[in-house]
């Protein structure tokens, strides 16, 4: 649209404009900043407070700015604020040690104790000339005082989702016997062909059924710690969740999930972790339960930015009724997390086996494997997006039906979801999942497209 000679002379104009203003924008912003700080020498911690808030628009991002709106809102009495401005300074100048102080004690005014004082211990850890060693260990100490309070911690969270789904039955394993609970079919009544043949009924009646659904989750959870400087820490979690289809008659699910474990710190580099966890759901007005998952990890810190993990666990499934026998349930696998200021990587490779326990349909087992990965990347302080992706085969051991090949499953999953953290504890989310199970067997081959919105909290 315009030739280069005028390109050139445009950029320059407004290069020029640019420098012109420059030295007079930087004395406004230096006169504001002395202006803040004068109110907070002064005491005038509320006029300091207004005063930054006003200009938080334009001046948000910058370290100077945010280290005295900081300051100012949390002499204000607004440690919210100050955390977010804080972290702001911290993800952009890691080595302020200030900031990282101030940020320990924003998250204790907030009585977010555990990053409070992962914020202390990364100062113990490291140079901190900005910071007295005296205001250090007051800090700590109040910290470690609240934190171990009757030697308990405990926070309440929940969730209030709205969402989407383009295939509400798809076929998973669970599935098997979700379809033939939508009709009250019996399994055992009938035939091999006469099972196959259903299944290719019900592709053909139903497609792939749409849903909106609702689904609000509440729980609480917390950490148990005998003394302030115990290796020990007991960890316990319980929740319960109702997914309400809308377009799909009678079709719902129910589920309650309790979790106890147990951390020990045997060295400064290696974590021990036993999880014990029960889940029991409801599908249609059928109880299934998973019972019990023992898991046992063990975690190495390779520095401040790694951690190398072994995991285990092993289980029963019990399917409902007589639709089928009880399944045993091991897994293994390895998993390394990598971290900093603005992302984080985790990736997991795993190997399983699913064994039946008993009589019942004719399951015969399989092994399966795969690998995980999820990244996330903090965008600003109260923005993240996550991008993540699973790949698992399945094999197994002899055919399902008479009439069909041996089974064989690849199952992939992409997701991917934005994150707004409008405060320490509340967080709006936008997210999307993309299934796709291939088989080579027909009534287990489907893709499905899940969306999703909704608050989470926790306090």
């Amino acid at each position: 649209m315009f030739s280069s000679k005028l390109k050139i002379f445009l950029f320059w104009c407004i290069a020029c404009g640019i420098a012109m203003i420059s030295p007079a924008i930087a004395i406004t912003s230096q006169e504001s900043l002395a202006k803040i700080d004068n109110f907070l020498n002064q005491g005038n911690y509320q006029e300091a407070y207004q005063f930054a808030e006003n200009l938080s628009k334009q001046a948000i991002g910058d370290q100077s700015f945010d280290m005295l709106f900081g300051r100012a809102a949390l002499a204000a009495g607004k440690p919210d604020v100050a955390f977010f401005a804080f972290d702001r300074v911290i993800i952009n100048n890691p080595s302020n040690d200030r900031a990282r102080f101030l940020l320990a004690e924003a998250s204790y005014e907030l009585k977010m104790y555990d990053r409070a004082k992962t914020e202390i211990q990364l100062l113990i850890s490291g140079a901190h000339p900005s910071v007295l060693s005296s205001e250090l260990k007051e800090l700590s100490d109040k910290i470690n005082q609240d934190y171990s309070e009757e030697n308990k911690s405990y926070y309440i969270y929940g969730r209030m989702l709205f969402g989407y789904d383009n295939n509400a039955s798809s076929n998973t394993d669970e599935d098997y016997v979700k379809y033939l609970d939508l009709i009250n079919f019996d399994v055992n009544q009938y035939t091999n062909d006469q099972v196959s043949d259903l299944y290719s009924r019900l592709r053909e009646l139903n497609g792939n059924p749409k849903s909106v659904y609702l689904y609000p989750q509440i729980g609480i959870g917390g950490t148990h710690t005998l003394t302030s400087n115990s290796k020990f820490n007991l960890l316990w979690n319980a929740n319960v969740s109702h997914k309400e289809y809308t377009e799909v008659n009678g079709f719902d699910a129910s589920q309650a999930n309790l979790s106890l474990g147990m951390d020990y710190q045997l060295n400064p580099l290696y974590l021990l972790n036993g999880t014990f966890y029960y889940q029991e759901y409801m599908l249609n007005g059928k109880r299934y339960r998973e019972a019990p998952i023992a898991a046992v990890s063990l975690s190495r810190v390779l520095n401040s930015h790694n951690n190398l993990k072994i995991y285990t666990n092993g289980g029963i499934f019990a399917y409902p009724n007589n639709r089928t026998s009880d399944v045993y349930m091991g897994l293994g696998g390895l998993e390394w997390l990598y971290y900093d200021d603005r992302n984080m990587l985790v990736t997991q490779t795993f190997y399983g086996r699913n064994q039946p326990r008993g009589v019942g349909a004719k399951y015969y087992g399989n092994d399966y494997y795969g690998v995980d990965i999820a990244a996330t990347r903090n965008i600003t302080q109260e923005i993240s997006v996550t991008v993540g992706g699973i790949y698992q085969r399945s094999l197994y051991d002899v055919k399902q039906f008479t009439d069909s090949p041996r089974r064989k499953d690849s199952y992939r999953q992409v997701t991917t979801g934005v994150y707004y953290h409008f405060h320490p504890k509340y967080t709006w989310y936008v997210l999307g999942a993309y299934t796709n199970n291939s088989s080579n067997v027909f009534i287990y081959k489907y893709d499905r497209f899940e969306t999703w919105t909704g608050i989470s909290f926790e306090f």
